[in-house]
């Protein structure tokens, strides 16, 4: 049977930083357990703000998951590839 490639392979449980990217470089999506914002920083340094539903997937790539302005709970970051 044939590996699908674009799928989640890595996982980490992040806890989010104003001052700290992620352990493991920036990741390919973020699974969320409790509804909330989101906020990630992009590689150019900018930060978003996501309003994310409770059990969702949001297929973004950040380094950063931002404390200030976080209040999604249960943040699982997603890598494709390690």
């Amino acid at each position: 049977m044939a590996r699908l490639e674009d799928i989640g392979r890595v996982f980490l449980d992040v806890t989010p930083s104003d001052s700290a990217n992620l352990s493991k470089g920036a990741a390919d999506a973020f699974y969320v357990t409790g509804a909330g914002d989101l906020v990630l920083q992009g590689e150019d340094g900018d930060n978003a703000t996501f309003a994310v539903a409770a059990a969702s997937i949001l297929p973004c790539g950040a380094g950063r998951v931002i404390a200030t302005g976080t209040t999604a709970t249960g943040i699982i970051a997603i890598y494709g590839r390690n």
